[in-house]
């Protein structure tokens, strides 16, 4: 019998026991919304790791071989980049995920450098050409730039914020950079944001609209997603509101005018596509 067909039985009798597996008999596809992190934490035991949608999107937008990833976990996006011959520095804030990184890049066999750290604090200005910094709350993510700002002025900066995207690109637009592109991508039902920044000027968006859903991704093939996420986000919070006994009649009204003009972009959208 062959190893590798011995090795992939191995491994198929290992991943049983993970309680993904069972989750996973249950469904089709990965499309239809299973939560892969599971499946990704048991592979990356092994050896081997998995490069799901959403980090694929940020290495697609990589552009230079000098990147710094910020808190980076079990060190996917750092592998993936030194495997493609890049200088890597991968951060984190706490030790435990330094370990974990530490194992998969000796298990890959890779020179990644690693250091501890909160946000931008292990990094000099002109470390690196490019910073990485994905999967965290976008609030978080203001933070940690606006705590080391000549750092991150230094570097083109590539964010993936798991939720408070407008707020982040009126921090960027306030703060002194440019966006210069953004880009979607989906994972099972969740479709997630990149946002690519660099220092220099640009004007605010003239609506408030164009903060939640910027015409830089009008043309992606999922910015449709986009805007039905958007438009479910913005009902919800307005019947939330609309219920209370204590209504805020502004907030109330700004999301009305929101959903409006989302209804609106997205007939407009759905016009030009046809």
């Amino acid at each position: 019998m062959c190893f590798a067909w011995i090795y992939c039985e191995v491994l198929f009798l290992r991943l049983k026991k993970c309680p993904f597996y069972a989750h996973l008999q249950t469904q089709t596809q990965l499309s239809t919304g299973v939560d892969i992190s599971c499946i990704n934490e048991f592979l990356c035991t092994e050896g081997i790791f998995m490069i799901t949608p959403r980090l694929d999107m940020i290495l697609q937008n990589i552009k230079s071989d000098s990147v710094a990833d910020i808190g980076t976990d079990h060190a996917f996006i750092p592998i993936a980049l030194a495997k493609r011959g890049a200088n890597v520095i991968a951060t984190d804030a706490n030790s435990g995920p330094l370990i974990s990184a530490k194992k998969n890049i000796e298990k890959h066999r890779l020179d990644i450098t690693l250091l501890l750290g909160d946000g931008l604090s292990p990094l000099k200005k002109g470390d690196v050409k490019e910073i990485i910094i994905a999967g965290m709350g976008g609030e978080l993510i203001k933070t940690i730039i606006s705590n080391d700002i000549e750092t991150a002025h230094s570097a083109r900066l590539l964010l993936q914020p798991m939720n408070a995207q407008p707020e982040l690109r009126r921090f960027l637009f306030e703060s002194g950079f440019k966006i210069t592109s953004e880009d979607l991508s989906k994972e099972g039902r969740k479709v997630y944001n990149l946002i690519v920044a660099e220092s220099g000027f640009s004007v605010l968006p003239t609506t408030e609209l164009d903060l939640h859903l910027p015409p830089a991704l009008y043309n992606h093939p999922l910015f449709s997603l986009l805007i039905e996420k958007k438009e479910r986000e913005f009902s919800k919070r307005l019947n939330g509101l609309s219920a209370g006994k204590n209504a805020d009649y502004a907030e109330i009204e700004r999301l009305r005018k929101l959903l409006l003009d989302t209804k609106k972009l997205k007939l407009e959208i759905d016009i030009k596509r046809k």
